[in-house]
């Protein structure tokens, strides 16, 4: 399998290592085979963050010298160009153990990328006022890789690669969309650090939903959990919200939205809703319990459950 990264997957702080959820995802590549792959678009966004990243580094050490010296601090200079080196992108996944191709857009793609901006074509919106051609090269080259590979995937957040307008392209090349590193590895057949978190707070109430009435196996056995959001108090998960979907105790396949609330460390509510059982309505759709159950420590410490992707954008929005 090919994974194609946008840069938009990549967009973080000076690199002179990767994120921790960008090296477990490369080790996990590594691992099951799957190839990332950067388009050059993707390798020259980077390299420019980076560069402007180093510049301003650079800038900062020049100004730290002059205020030494207005303050008649003896010190060593240094040229600033001997502090700091342009991180290479690919050698860095590669170090993680993973394999990876840098693709060079073609003449194709650039014609087919030319025309769909435009005539303003799928998956752009065909009201948009930007002609982002960027965006459309790499869809041009992920659906020629898909199609070339019978299947690929795009790892993207940007919204011309992720919006329903290009569903049908994309299922006619085989190629399967994600949003992030956590659902990548999801598809890949490795929880992420959310489906575990999500997992474990499921593990203490398991029986009380059994008790309830709620059809679910015997034993703790989850087939997906997606669409993960957890909302941190001054010390712990205070609500926690997924959707799951489980083996059935009849051998069917039960899925639902749950909302669990947590107060001093204890789970005190759990709100199931949208309760399907092999996709028909269970009952009227809705359970409520209140467990009364020890939170998992997992959910305790803060650290852990931070998740590195959504940490790295926040640091971001907020100037790092």
């Amino acid at each position: 399998m090919r994974i194609i990264v946008n840069s938009d997957i990549l967009y973080t702080g000076k690199l002179t290592k990767l994120p921790h959820h960008l090296q477990q995802f490369a080790e996990e590549c590594g691992k099951t085979g799957a190839i990332i792959v950067l388009p050059r678009t993707t390798v020259l966004e980077v390299e420019k963050r980076q560069r402007d990243l180093m510049n301003k580094s650079m800038a900062e050490v020049e100004s730290a010298y002059e205020t030494l010296q207005d303050a008649g601090v003896q010190f060593e200079r240094r040229e600033v160009t001997e502090l700091f080196d342009l991180p290479d992108i690919v050698e860095l996944f590669r170090s993680c153990g993973a394999t990876v191709e840098v693709e060079e857009p073609t003449l194709e793609d650039f014609i087919d990328a030319h025309r769909r901006a435009c005539l303003h074509l799928s998956p752009q919106a065909a009201e948009t006022k930007s002609d982002e051609m960027r965006d459309l090269v790499i869809w041009a080259m992920a659906l020629r890789i898909a199609k070339s590979d019978k299947g690929a995937t795009l790892l993207s957040r940007d919204e011309v690669h992720t919006h329903n307008r290009g569903d049908t392209e994309a299922l006619a090349a085989g190629l399967v969309r994600v949003k992030s590193v956590d659902d990548m590895q999801e598809i890949m057949g490795v929880e992420s650090p959310g489906g575990q978190l999500a997992r474990s707070l499921l593990e203490p109430i398991w029986n009380d939903l059994r008790s309830a009435g709620l059809p679910l196996s015997a034993t703790v056995d989850l087939r997906k959990i997606d669409n993960r959001v957890f909302t941190m108090g001054e010390a712990s998960i205070e609500q926690a919200g997924f959707d799951f979907k489980a083996n059935a105790e009849s051998g069917g396949v039960l899925a639902a939205h749950i909302e669990i609330a947590t107060k001093n460390h204890t789970i005190t509510e759990a709100l199931l809703q949208e309760i399907t059982l092999d996709g028909a309505p269970w009952r009227d759709g809705t359970l409520k319990v209140l467990p009364n159950k020890p939170a998992p420590k997992d959910v305790l410490n803060v650290n852990q459950l931070l998740d590195n992707e959504q940490l790295d954008a926040l640091r971001e929005v907020l100037g790092g």
